[in-house]
């Protein structure tokens, strides 16, 4: 007999374990979630026979709880919606019966009142209707191999990502100080057929320019002054694997031909030798910079851009990136919260507004030392906006209308406008559903199905 399966939203875990306690695991599968948030996801994943909902954690919004419990009522019609509640929010248990729950419980409650309408809900439960927000399968990508983002930007990446990794040819990765082009570049290498070959990373900006060559090609004995023995380079060392070379704008002219003549006849001789070398090697480059400018400024040749242009990946600035910044601050939470043994549950509504309104020059790398200093700080379960940096605090919401860019192009389909610009909203509401229902022009119904159809979660 298939085991009974329910869904508990549970802060603590109390009706978890009070569950188990009566019906046993033989019986029984409980899934338990901390918010709201979840429940599409959960129900993305599998179907429940009951869905266990709390009042009091909707208090705050009640409109977007009623709204998901419709969703619930008409895409998983067998699953019965048991309401928990306090007295004082009655008024919203009783608008739950309205859209379809099938009953509410007042606490405090005698586990045997819970249990037998626990039983009530099985034995009247609908014997027809499919859970239609079933995924048969994975359609949104939130994490590429460490790489995250939900956003319709950040897609477009991760789709570019994928493709560098099935062909062989050098890749230019261009953004902003601080969007992950290093990161970009380690998951093309991991994702390629030459994944477990060495990597090899030069950070070409932070090096002498007298010492690049030496660094790249290697030296024979007696080349120079301290030369004492025979060297290789970075490109011998990262033979059959892949070189990623960062802030490749900073080069000087001399180093732009000879890395122009490895990419064309991957061979170079190691400084003082007259040995040709041949290596096999992809090469990957990433710059902060304008080459294109560079080029009209004759600061970088035309010929080495036009090799690396083939295929280029454009990392978009966090500030264009709408529903990341919501998505990375919780990722950034959990990892922190693990390193420094915290138990912070959530980033308060307050702190998710000055974090979405900040204009982030330092992009994905600031984001993430900002929440690392605020959960090092942080004293209780919530992730208050005092922990913040005064910058953050202080920086004018007005200011960021005139820098955000709307991320929309030509080529997008219908239904790709349509998801970011829902995602946009949301976001500029902070999450707020109902808000963002009225400023689209819809029912909260209508946006729980667009936000499910388009695989918006998290919110």
């Amino acid at each position: 007999m298939d085991k009974t399966r329910i869904l508990i939203v549970d802060e603590k875990r109390e009706i978890e374990n009070r569950l188990k306690s009566h019906f046993g695991n033989e019986k029984l599968i409980v899934d338990s979630v901390k918010s709201i948030s979840y429940i599409l996801e959960m129900f993305s994943k599998t179907t429940y026979d009951i869905l266990l909902w709390q009042t009091a954690l909707v208090q705050g919004d009640p409109d977007d709880g009623l709204g998901l419990l419709e969703v619930i009522g008409v895409e998983s019609p067998r699953t019965q919606v048991i309401i928990l509640t306090e007295d004082k929010n009655i008024d919203i248990a009783l608008e739950g019966i309205k859209v379809g729950a099938f009953q509410y419980l007042k606490r405090p409650f005698m586990d045997e009142e819970f249990i037998q309408l626990i039983e009530l809900a099985l034995r009247k439960q609908p014997s027809t209707g499919q859970n239609t927000l079933l995924k048969p399968e994975k359609r949104f990508v939130k994490n590429l191999d460490g790489l995250y983002g939900v956003s319709l930007p950040m897609q477009h990446v991760f789709e570019q990502i994928q493709e560098a990794a099935t062909t062989d040819v050098s890749v230019l990765i261009t953004g902003e100080t601080g969007t992950g082009k290093d990161i970009v570049a380690s998951v093309i290498h991991r994702l390629s057929s030459r994944g477990k070959m060495p990597y090899i990373t030069v950070h070409t900006g932070a090096m002498p320019s007298e010492l690049i060559a030496s660094e790249l090609f290697g030296h024979a004995k007696g080349a120079f002054t301290n030369a004492t023995e025979t060297t290789a380079g970075k490109f011998e060392q990262a033979d059959k694997g892949t070189i990623f070379l960062d802030e490749i704008g900073t080069m000087d002219h001399k180093m732009q031909v000879s890395l122009l003549r490895i990419l064309e006849k991957s061979s170079f001789q190691r400084i003082g030798g007259k040995k040709n070398i041949s290596v096999n090697v992809r090469v990957i480059a990433a710059t902060n910079e304008n080459l294109e400018t560079f080029i009209e400024q004759k600061k970088f040749r035309k010929d080495l851009y036009y090799r690396f242009d083939v295929f280029r990946i454009q990392i978009p600035p966090l500030r264009n990136r709408p529903g990341d910044i919501a998505f990375l601050s919780n990722q950034f939470v959990t990892e922190f919260n693990n390193k420094y043994n915290k138990d912070i549950l959530r980033i308060s509504g307050d702190t998710m507004h000055y974090l979405e309104n900040y204009h982030w020059p330092g992009n994905v790398r600031e984001l993430r030392n900002v929440i690392q200093r605020s959960v090092l700080l942080g004293k209780k379960e919530v992730l208050e906006s005092n922990l913040l940096p005064a910058r953050i605090l202080s920086h004018k919401e007005n200011k960021l209308v005139h820098e955000r860019c709307i991320p929309f192009q030509i080529g997008m389909s219908l239904s790709e406008v349509e998801k970011e610009f829902i995602g946009m909203t949301l976001a500029h509401n902070n999450g707020n559903k109902t808000k963002t229902a009225q400023d689209l022009g819809i029912t909260r119904k209508a946006l729980y199905n667009k936000l499910e159809r388009f695989n918006v979660i998290g919110y």
